[in-house]
């Protein structure tokens, strides 16, 4: 679990700005990106504290910087997420 500061820390490098315009951008983009990697699996399993904290900050209305910005954008693929790691387990 990633302490307050360490959530805090993340908030501060983050760009003040809303990643998605609607949660339809945000269910697509959560489900291509978050839905298969490691570091979601706890929230997927109901344990949301120990959730990704990049997630976390996006939900404050900030955009982490470890999800830069694609060229080609299309719904889903709005970002790349530099701390993505495929659970294999799926």
């Amino acid at each position: 679990m990633k302490t307050r500061v360490e959530l805090l820390q993340l908030a501060d490098k983050a760009e003040i700005r809303c990643a998605f315009s609607n949660g339809t951008e945000g269910y697509a983009w959560t489900s291509r990106w978050c839905d298969n990697c490691i570091h979601d699996k706890p929230a997927r399993n109901e344990d949301w504290e120990n959730g990704c904290p990049l997630l976390g900050v996006s939900y404050i209305v900030l955009r982490p910087n470890e999800w830069t910005e694609n060229e080609v954008n299309y719904l889903g693929n709005q970002y790349t997420c530099s701390e993505f790691v495929k659970d294999e387990s799926q």
